[in-house]
């Protein structure tokens, strides 16, 4: 089963939220429309019985996707019903020249945007045949009812509602090319930067090899002038410092080759426990913070958040993001690191804030591009290879804008074991 990705979580959010609201209007519009009838017109016309069981029908509709998960099969027969409402409604108004024939063209448009291409085409192929079939076989015609063109008001109402709903919808269908667009752009600078991120992660891996054999050889020597000093306190004192901090350097090295993963692992998109991920961050930069005097803190608001399956990729992302915030809290009085963990959406949701200064924001838009950096001696890589490697695992990185503290956020979808 292919997992899903944050924005097609997203869309189907949006797209499930558009549907009640959109079932809630038209709920709302036809039962004004039927109360007006009955409070302004002299004689009530039996097209207006349409409406209110139409009205009917939508709010059991909009209860029923309110309180289930999925959205799109009670959307599909709604959609497939309004045929129903508009030929009955069409025949009875006029036929052909009724203003609610304009209702035709727009239920595919509203189905093309919140359906899958399938069902789209069942509705447009739905559409034509009840085009063809409201003039051919008008219902007046087969029960004997009267005809009653729409007064003047209700065309302009129609044809009003007609074209408020399809511009919103072209300009919507227009914010979807420019978010298309933006995409692209960052697809073409992650192209620049994951050739980096392989030559980092086999950069990474080499040091701790080579770094393994010293220590291997400070670790036994320790040991042996240990058994040869056994009287001597001093000795016995130095030694054992040795091999704390060779011990120490051992768990450090650990910690960047489980971080550490090659261009194979990231395609088999290996995954652990948010514990473990996180320790080994933890090792490779609680002691600069315990150093520098930099409150660490960690709020975890998911419940058994160790259920869920987390790239193992996160640790390099969480690694870089700490990083550059303890540089940005160095220079400030109050120092201080935040990380607190959420769910949105079937979401996981990190923020990593710092009490440093807040980003420029000329410099907001460019911290992600491949290259650039305001430091000297850095290489300007670290948050595009972040990004690009949270795109790649279909997540994603931001630099949130609305914020009191410099916040990094940090999203994937959720995976359990």
């Amino acid at each position: 089963m292919q997992e899903k990705s944050i924005d097609s979580i997203r869309e189907y959010a949006w797209k499930r939220r558009a549907t009640i609201l959109g079932l809630s209007t038209a709920s709302a519009v036809l039962l004004l429309r039927f109360l007006s009838e009955l409070i302004f017109s002299t004689h009530f016309d039996k097209s207006n019985y349409i409406i209110i069981c139409t009205t009917i029908v939508l709010i059991c509709q909009l209860i029923y996707v309110k309180k289930a998960r999925y959205y799109e099969t009670s959307l599909f027969y709604t959609l497939l019903f309004a045929f129903i409402f508009i030929y009955a409604r069409a025949s009875m108004t006029g036929g052909l020249t009724s203003p609610a024939m304009a209702w035709y063209p727009v239920v595919p448009i509203i189905s093309s945007f919140l359906l899958p291409r399938n069902k789209t085409i069942i509705i447009g192929i739905c559409s034509v045949i009840f085009i063809v079939f409201t003039s051919q076989f008008s219902l007046v015609h087969d029960l004997n009812l009267p005809a009653t063109p729409l007064q003047d008001y209700s065309r302009v109402l129609v044809y009003i509602s007609v074209t408020f709903i399809c511009t919103v919808f072209c300009l919507f269908h227009e914010d979807q090319r420019k978010k298309m667009r933006a995409k692209l752009e960052e697809q073409r600078l992650s192209i620049l930067s994951s050739a980096r991120n392989t030559e980092l992660g086999e950069l990474a891996a080499g040091i701790a090899h080579e770094i393994n054999n010293p220590l291997a050889v400070i670790k036994v020597k320790s040991k042996k002038i240990k058994a040869l000093n056994s009287e001597n306190k001093e000795v016995l004192d130095s030694s054992e410092k040795i091999s704390a901090m060779a011990e120490r350097i051992n768990k450090i090295v650990k910690s960047m080759k489980n971080l550490s993963k090659n261009q194979e692992s990231q395609e088999k998109n290996n995954k652990e426990n948010f514990e473990y991920i996180f320790d080994n961050v933890l090792t490779l930069c609680e002691t600069k913070m315990k150093y520098s005097n930099i409150q660490f803190q960690l709020i975890n608001n998911v419940k058994n958040l160790d259920k869920y399956r987390i790239p193992i990729q996160l640790g390099h992302v969480l690694l870089n993001i700490i990083n550059n915030a303890y540089d940005a809290v160095l220079i400030e009085e109050t120092k201080w690191i935040k990380i607190s963990i959420n769910t949105v959406d079937e979401l996981l949701e990190i923020k990593v804030s710092n009490s440093g200064k807040l980003i420029d924001e000329d410099k907001r838009e460019k911290i992600f591009n491949p290259f650039y950096s305001d430091k000297d001696n850095r290489t300007g890589l670290g948050l595009s290879i972040s990004k690009n490697n949270l795109s790649t695992l279909g997540g994603e990185l931001k630099l949130l804008s609305d914020t009191e503290f410099t916040t990094f956020s940090i999203t994937l979808p959720l995976k359990e074991h």
